[in-house]
Parts: C-alpha cells; sequence; structure tokens
C-alpha cells in the first residue's frame, strides 16, 4: 500500500529509536487521532474564515433595503370601539388674549363588551364633562385648529384616563368643534 492511505494504516508498533519502549499502541493511536481532529478543525476555522472575508469583500458596495412602508391594503384594521355619548354639548372661552367662544361635541371610545369601563363612564359624566371644559378652556383658538385636533384627542384621552379607575379609554371622538371669531 501506498504511504498516504491514511493514518490507520501505519504500522502501530513501529517506533523510532529514541522512543521509549512500552505504553501499549493506545498512546500512538490517540495521538494520531488527535494530530487528524485538530488538522480538521483548522481546515474547518480556515474555511470559514475564507467564507466570512469573502462575503464582507462581495458585499461592501450593496446598500442594505429597508422595507417600505405598510400598504394601507395590508394594515391591520383597529377593533371597533363601543362608543359612550352621553357628555353634553361643551362650550367655554378660549384662553387667548381677546378671548373667543368655542364649541365642542365628542364622544368617548372605549373596548366593547368592557361593562366596568361602561359603568365609570356613567358615573363620571359631570366629572368628564368638566375636565373636557377645563382642558379646552387653557387652549388657544390656534390650538384648536384642525391641524391639532389629533394632538388634541391624545391629550384628552389621557387627561380621561388618569381619573379612570377599573379601566381605560382607547379613544376620544370630535363630533363638532366652533371657535367663533
Amino acid at each position: 500500500m501506498a504511504d498516504d492511505e491514511g493514518f490507520l494504516s501505519e504500522p502501530l508498533d513501529e517506533r523510532s529509536e529514541g522512543e521509549a519502549r512500552g505504553g501499549g499502541f493506545l498512546p500512538n493511536l490517540v495521538i494520531r487521532v488527535l494530530k487528524w481532529t485538530a488538522i480538521g478543525v483548522v481546515i474547518v476555522i480556515v474555511s470559514a474564515a475564507t467564507a466570512f472575508f469573502a462575503y464582507r469583500l462581495i458585499s461592501r458596495g450593496t446598500v442594505t433595503r429597508d422595507l417600505g412602508a405598510v400598504s394601507p391594503d395590508y394594515e391591520g384594521r383597529p377593533e371597533a370601539l363601543a362608543t359612550f355619548t352621553e357628555v353634553e354639548q361643551i362650550r367655554g372661552q378660549t384662553a387667548d388674549e381677546t378671548q373667543r367662544i368655542f364649541s365642542l361635541r365628542i364622544n368617548i371610545g372605549y373596548e366593547e363588551n368592557n361593562l366596568k369601563v361602561q359603568t365609570e363612564l356613567v358615573k363620571r359624566r359631570w366629572e368628564i364633562q368638566d375636565l373636557v371644559l377645563r382642558f379646552i378652556s387653557q387652549k388657544s383658538a390656534t390650538e384648536l385648529s384642525p391641524g391639532n385636533y389629533s394632538a388634541l384627542q391624545e391629550e384628552l384621552k389621557q387627561q380621561i384616563n388618569r381619573v379612570m379607575t377599573s379601566g381605560r379609554i382607547q379613544r376620544v371622538f370630535f363630533r363638532e368643534i366652533v371657535v367663533t371669531s
């Protein structure tokens, strides 16, 4: 057989003149297995490092692409909310130097079938109406313009949720906002 047929084809009991006798064949076999295992591990590490650096070199000039905005067709639709409509029309004056009169009608959206929130909204109806009046009265006429409706709704929602104890409202709906000149 040729010399390069494998590590197990070598005779196990051949020793060089400098080697000590004894110890049997197991130490030589273990040494050979460890030697070939180490060579295999080095080959795997070198291959992995080569692949890593080749990938980095190839992808150096490419630009990562972010996902675009989600199409409205695939966007999740919000759950339908139950609506509390018992808040009466609120009238007051703005915080402007020359005060202006405002009129506001709101509805309050909350999680459907949540009887605790519904009951609390009924009990706190007048407190909520007063809270909304005081909150809106601190705003100027420009702050009550249509461009600020979303921010106003969010602020009102937070104000109402601060007084709620048995749950949270989900949204404030404006039915009407009128600011006179």
